[in-house]
């Protein structure tokens, strides 16, 4: 009876031993999506912009063409 018990507790210790790793594993999994979510952000930020930026300076050289075109 006591052996059963030892065997059962050794078990339990060793559940509860995985389940701690695991949770780590899920902490630290958590935190990598949240900074790539962040980087992710950042970027499309950043896509935005230069979107934006290339735009105007596609309009500043419509622009300077039919500036030359006068002045032609």
């Amino acid at each position: 009876m006591e052996l059963i018990l030892q065997v059962k507790l050794l078990m339990f210790f060793q559940i509860m031993n995985e389940r701690d790793i695991l949770g780590s594993q899920l902490v630290r999994e958590k935190n990598e999506l949240s900074l790539l979510y962040e980087k992710l952000n950042i970027l499309q930020h950043t896509l935005h912009e230069g979107e934006a930026q290339y735009g105007q300076r596609l309009e500043d050289i419509r622009l300077l063409k039919l500036e030359i075109g006068r002045d032609r």
